[in-house]
C-alpha cells in the first residue's frame, strides 16, 4: 500500500476535490524486492497462490492481501493447504501473518502439533 502525502487537496472550481489532479502515488522506498521461495514448502505455497491469484510470480515476503486476496480466498488457500500439504493452519494465524514465509511457518508448525480428534460427547439425558 502506498499513502502519497499532500498539503492540501486540489479542487474545482466549484470547491469539489479534482480527483483528475491528484498525483500518482509513488512506490514506497522500504518495499522489499522479490526474493524466490527456498524450499518444497514455500514453492508449494506460492504456487497455490499463483493459481488463487492469479499472479505471474509470488515472492516469500509479498503479502496475500496486497496482491488481491481477500478473505473467501484465504479460507480456499488454507483448504487446499490442509488437502494438499496435509496442515491445518487457522484462519487467525494466517491474517497474523499473511505472507509465504510466515504461511510455510505456520505450516511448519501445525504438522509438528496436529490437532486433537474430534470426540463426541454425551449430551443429557442421551448417551455418546
Amino acid at each position: 500500500m502506498t499513502i502519497t502525502v499532500l498539503d492540501r487537496l486540489p479542487v474545482t472550481a466549484n470547491g469539489k476535490t479534482d480527483l483528475a489532479a491528484l498525483p500518482s502515488p509513488a512506490p514506497a522506498a522500504a518495499e522489499r524486492p522479490y526474493e524466490a521461495p527456498r524450499d518444497d514448502t514455500e514453492r508449494a505455497l506460492a504456487a497455490l497462490w499463483e493459481q488463487l491469484l492469479g499472479a505471474d510470480r509470488v515472492g516469500v515476503h509479498d503479502n496475500f492481501f496486497e496482491l488481491g486476496g481477500h478473505s473467501l480466498l484465504a479460507t480456499r488457500l488454507l483448504a487446499e493447504i490442509r488437502s494438499g500439504l496435509g496442515a491445518a493452519v487457522t484462519v487467525r494465524r494466517f491474517f497474523a501473518g499473511p505472507t509465504v514465509a510466515e504461511l510455510a511457518l505456520a505450516t511448519a508448525e501445525s504438522a509438528a502439533a496436529p490437532e486433537p480428534p474430534i470426540v463426541r460427547r454425551a449430551r443429557r439425558g442421551r448417551p455418546a
